[in-house]
């Protein structure tokens, strides 16, 4: 059963159709991506290696250069670019944050303006 064509509720115009109508629309590339190409499973990897396949890595030239920086990283013991590479590839972790508010009604000084009198009166 084909799709109907959906309505924007805002315009009330049709929405283009989907990839049905249009298969050129596609992305073919993402088709072809790979989980062992990512950074997060590249980095998992590395955190599971010996220290003799983390050598092999870093003298490997034909090894990927994030591949190289993660090994040397490991290997030279140099936490604060490990935690840097781990806050990019899953994000920085939460942190809690307190909020205060204060309700009391502010001083408010009200003065009268009383209006000045003329030299001509």
């Amino acid at each position: 059963m084909p799709r109907r064509p959906s309505v924007s509720p805002r315009s009330g115009a049709p929405t283009p159709p989907g990839f049905e109508a249009h298969p050129e629309r596609i992305n073919r590339n993402a088709a072809q991506w790979k989980k062992e190409d990512s950074p997060r499973f590249k980095l998992e990897k590395m955190m599971q290696m010996t220290d003799k396949e983390l050598l092999d890595v870093l003298k490997n030239p034909e090894a990927p250069y994030f591949e190289r920086k993660i090994a040397e990283a490991i290997n030279k013991g140099d936490w604060k670019t490990i935690e840097s590479m781990i806050n990019q590839v899953y994000g920085l972790p939460k942190q809690p944050s307190e909020t205060t508010i204060d309700v009391r009604p502010a001083e408010i000084e009200i003065k009268l303006l009383k209006p000045k009198k003329s030299k001509e009166n």
